[in-house]
């Protein structure tokens, strides 16, 4: 079951305040995720020069604050994007970029099929662990990766945090109505 980190009202570091990020790899010495819920200025014809036969937005997500210069995407169609790694029951992370390319340009991969990210976030294993214990990261595994995904490409970057913390507020026993919108308005 894919993770993701929801940040806590202690958030205090400025890029990740009120963010969703999904984990997408980890081993012993390393976790490495992407934001769900900050939409880049940009779409994917800003970035890449494509023939798109209609007409298509293609949001980028600014992934996180490391590798900038790279393109990052999740897909659900291995079927026509081989070699990408599995991080849940039917999405897959990278692949071979010129099938997925031509899958675009051709019409076979729709936008809903595909997730943009530049950049991405990393942590050494333990950073992560003590972030988490500090407060700063609530966890939580999701059963329906694409539907997540699908509340990120259509919602706002606040809107989406607020829908997870309003729709698990009894699993993270508090009323998020009755909180502050920061730790300083206690």
């Amino acid at each position: 079951m894919p993770t993701i980190l929801i940040a806590s009202r202690s958030m205090d570091d400025p890029f990740f305040q009120k963010t969703v990020i999904l984990m997408a790899e980890q081993n012993e010495s390393s976790c490495m995720g992407f934001v769900l819920n900050k939409k880049s200025p940009l779409n994917l014809q800003n970035i890449l020069s494509l023939k798109l036969s209609k007409e298509t937005e293609h949001q980028v997500f600014i992934g996180g604050p490391l590798d900038h210069q790279s393109l990052y995407y999740l897909h659900c169609r291995p079927d026509l994007v081989e070699e990408g790694i599995e991080i849940s029951e039917n999405s897959y992370l990278l692949g071979d970029y010129h099938q997925l390319r031509s899958g675009i340009e051709n019409d076979e991969i729709l936008e809903s099929e595909v997730t943009f990210f530049i950049g991405y976030t990393g942590w050494d294993t333990d950073q992560l662990a003590d972030e988490i214990e500090a407060g700063y990261w609530l966890v939580m595994g999701i059963e329906n990766l694409e539907n997540v995904l699908e509340d990120a490409k259509f919602s706002t970057h606040k809107n989406l945090w607020d829908i997870i913390m309003e729709q698990n507020e009894t699993m993270l026993n508090y009323d998020v109505e009755g909180f502050p919108e920061t730790v300083g308005d206690n």
